[in-house]
């Protein structure tokens, strides 16, 4: 038992001042990322998504492979790995006894994880130099606004899920190696854990590989032996290849996205190999003590150069490609119409290039100490750990040339490099040591009343007024109801309000419809176009029974303005005008012919349009049928016109032959039910539901499709 917990905790935690340190360490950490927990909303976009499919998974017990909710009426995949909707669940389920509440749980669990993070940190920073660089590395951290910022209470997303398993991971995996091969399995076992977690989990293998692969060539130099090393790596990696175990099930990735992953995956261990190479090539003593190195490594470092550019080059442009085809492919058979255009222009915040003064702002002081760190590094003699420490930070700084998003994931490694020179600082003698004492504490503070500013002047997405505007959607509209907004509202918008949306939490072909409707200074042509995402004018069938906007929305006329619709009628929106503009109308409550409104307070404005045509509102069946196997078809219909409208069902097998025909006159309101039996010739794969509406002059005048799939 003292074995296990030795290697858990360390032996330097076995004394009461190890202990007390540390979790003095972590109760900072937690105090800073609960500030938020203040809010009776959750932090930015995509949390109240994952809370939504996480409450559905809670209240049927069955794990949504597919959600009808956003882009409706199609709806999308879950993409995200199931351990972020089972964790809450079943947490909440082990707590439930205490009168928490499953949106409490949700809330809490980032900033939980996300303190936690301290411990295998301090582990990892110990295992690779000491206790004294482990505390440093691990107060940093918990005082860093970088590591706050995606950990707090709220800020429901699978980063800071996979960062506390993969700091566990490495400090198992050096663990192994250096001391005890049998803890290996740990590691497989948190590599398992955060992949389930975050798609991100390719970084983690990316780093083992580096470091594996170069550790290997260190050992063929020195005549060592690798047989350890390459135990624990296999291990390891067992833990990352149950993902691909669990592709069909889980993951529904393309080829393309596996290739951008071992793209990475060979990029950092490709970059990482023309570092070392040089810090060896440069490193005279150490030619001249391994003979092996003097032909070896100079080959090792002309063979990275040109694949590292070969693989930046070619590989990158390979897999646009790859990625372009996909998309099309995915465009022709959904019948869906989207266009390529930057998400950073219409306000993707965590998808902006890194700059120096974000990096200024996000680590603060930090970014003037951890550049020291390097000089601490190239001091010490080469061995497995030094290698595993050069390829954890410089793997994890390469992620900054990405994303803004990324600079959560590389705090550790910025917070370990910045204890390095503070270590040095605190082992001086004499004078020198109360100084650099003082300087230390500076330093501390300094970071410290930042990371306090940061996390108390966080705000939640959702404003008082919006979350009022979203409730009285849920009590006063229609369940069937489908809501417009702007596409980052689509989170809200199915947890809060409880409605289905056009948008959905990433951007797409609906985003320029949308803003077209809000450019024009026609009300008229505003309906229509609404109107039209109900039909085929932007190759949707949708409908939109109300609108909400608010004031952000307001202020994005820049990103609306600069927005270019692909549509398939020849219809402009001439105005760039705001002040003239269905969007300044609409907020400023002008008075309206097409758009009701309906609901309005300080901040947000809900408009019903008013339609004069019959159209369907819903069609409901099953996902899976096998042959022999009756089908049920519930059509939904609504309409403001006196006249009956006929109502045209075909549905057509894999092979488009028909398979089911039914034609027949419907009132102005109408629900029914809709029964056929599969033939037991039926052909596997995916039927199509084609309702069409027609009026009594045979003239069209809207359609939906739904799929299913025969299984067997």
């Amino acid at each position: 038992m003292d074995k296990i917990r030795a290697c858990i905790l360390g032996k330097s935690l076995k004394t009461r001042s190890g202990y007390f340190t540390l979790l003095g360490i972590l109760l900072v950490a937690l105090a800073l990322r609960l500030t938020t927990a203040r809010f009776d909303y959750l932090l930015e976009v995509d949390p109240w998504y994952h809370y939504k499919i996480a409450e559905i998974f809670l209240k049927t017990g069955e794990y949504p492979m597919y959600e009808y909710y956003s882009r409706y009426p199609f709806g999308e995949p879950i993409a995200s790995p199931p351990g972020l909707y089972y964790m809450p669940v079943y947490i909440y389920k082990a707590i439930s006894f205490t009168g928490i509440s499953f949106f409490r749980t949700f809330q809490l669990l980032p900033a939980i994880f996300g303190s936690l993070s301290v411990v295998p940190l301090y582990l990892l920073a110990k295992e690779l130099y000491n206790r004294k660089i482990g505390f440093l590395a691990a107060l940093l951290f918990a005082l860093s606004p970088a590591g706050i910022e995606r950990s707090l209470a709220g800020f429901y997303r699978g980063d800071v899920f996979m960062l506390f398993a993969m700091l566990f991971a490495f400090y198992f995996f050096v663990y192994s190696i250096e001391k005890n091969p049998r803890v290996s399995p740990l590691a497989a076992l948190f590599l398992f854990f955060g992949s389930l977690a975050w798609q991100g989990w390719f970084f983690a293998l990316a780093i083992l590989t580096a470091a594996f692969c170069l550790a290997i060539i260190e050992n063929y130099f020195k005549n060592g032996n690798s047989s350890r090393l390459i135990i624990s790596y296999a291990v390891c990696i067992f833990g990352l290849l149950l993902v691909y175990s669990f592709n069909s099930y889980f993951y529904r990735y393309e080829t393309y996205t596996y290739l951008g992953e071992m793209l990475f995956t060979l990029k950092v261990v490709l970059f990482s190999f023309l570092i070392l190479a040089v810090l060896d090539i440069a490193n005279r003593k150490y030619l001249k003590e391994h003979k092996r190195a003097k032909v070896a490594l100079p080959l090792v470092f002309l063979f990275a150069i040109i694949l590292f550019g070969y693989s930046t080059g070619y590989f990158e442009t390979l897999g646009q490609k790859i990625s372009y085809a996909v998309n099309v492919g995915t465009v022709k058979t959904i019948g869906l119409m989207e266009i390529p255009f930057e998400p950073w222009n219409i306000g993707i915040t965590e998808q902006r290039k890194v700059g120096i003064e974000y990096l200024a702002y996000i680590y603060n002081i930090l970014i003037f100490i951890f550049p020291l760190g390097f000089l601490f590094l190239l001091r010490q003699k080469f061995s497995f750990k030094t290698i595993f420490s050069l390829i954890f930070v410089l793997s994890s700084l390469l992620l900054l040339i990405f994303q803004i998003r990324f600079t959560f994931i590389v705090s550790p490694a910025v917070c370990l490099l910045a204890a390095l020179p503070l270590y040095c600082l605190s082992i001086q003698k004499n004078w020198k040591r109360y100084i650099s004492l003082i300087l230390i504490f500076l330093l501390i503070f300094t970071n410290a009343c930042a990371a306090t500013k940061f996390s108390s002047s966080a705000q939640p997405l959702v404003t008082s007024d919006l979350y009022e505007g979203l409730t009285w959607i849920r009590k006063n509209t229609p369940e069937d109801s489908i809501i417009l907004s702007w596409w980052d509202y689509t989170g809200p918008i199915l947890a809060v309000a409880d409605r289905k949306t056009v948008t959905h939490t990433a951007p797409s072909g609906i985003v320029e419809s949308t803003a077209l409707a809000f450019r024009t200074s026609n009300e008229t042509q505003a309906l229509e176009i609404i109107k039209s995402m109900n039909e085929d004018f932007v190759l949707r069938d949708m409908k939109v029974d109300y609108i909400l906007l608010d004031f952000r929305i307001y202020s994005l006329w820049s990103k609306i303005l600069i927005l270019e619709p692909y549509v398939n009628r020849p219809l402009k929106v001439e105005n760039k005008d705001l002040f003239q503009s269905m969007l300044h109308n609409m907020y400023t409550k002008q008075k309206l012919e097409n758009f009701k409104l309906v609901f309005s307070n300080r901040d947000v404005r809900i408009y019903e349009p008013i339609y004069n045509y019959t159209r369907i509102i819903e069609i409901e069946t099953k996902r899976y049928y096998s042959k022999n196997e009756e089908v049920k078809i519930k059509i939904k219909t609504k309409s403001n016109e006196l006249e009956n409208v006929i109502l045209k069902i075909n549905v057509t097998d894999p092979q488009k032959n028909l398979i089911f025909t039914k034609e027949e006159p419907i009132e102005r309101t109408s629900q029914r039910d809709m029964f056929f039996t599969l033939l037991g010739n039926t052909t596997k794969g995916t039927c199509t539901i084609l309702a069409e509406l027609y009026s009594p002059q045979m003239k069209k005048m809207h359609s939906m499709k739904r799929n299913f799939i025969v299984i067997n």
